[in-house]
């Protein structure tokens, strides 16, 4: 028992570490091209003004080090929160996060 309670820390370190790692990388917070004026008045009725990068399940499950299938059942399960765009499944980094935030072992 003492092994998965070392592990389980083990992994929120890393993933912890990972997240810095790309926010230091700037990865995260790279900005986009600047809006066109068509762009900008369709912005002025939309919620956030800062662009949102959709990750794929691929990456999400790349990003909490486990299989898209278990990705995949933890939002049907409504244990994670997903995006539909047609019939594709794409994720926030802020419902990633949040996710991670609220399975912390410690």
């Amino acid at each position: 028992m003492p092994y998965v309670l070392l592990y389980a820390c083990w992994r929120g370190l890393l993933l912890r570490t990972r997240l810095n790692a790309l926010v230091q990388s700037n990865q995260l917070t790279q900005k986009p091209f600047p809006p066109t004026p068509e762009q900008q008045t369709m912005s002025d009725h939309s919620q956030s003004s800062k662009p949102v990068r959709l990750l794929t399940p691929q990456e999400a499950a790349a990003f909490l080090s486990v299989s898209v299938r278990t990705v995949q059942r933890l939002v049907s399960a409504s244990d994670l929160r997903a995006v539909r765009i047609s019939k594709s499944m794409r994720f926030r980094m802020d419902d990633l996060l949040h996710f991670v935030d609220r399975n912390d072992w410690s």
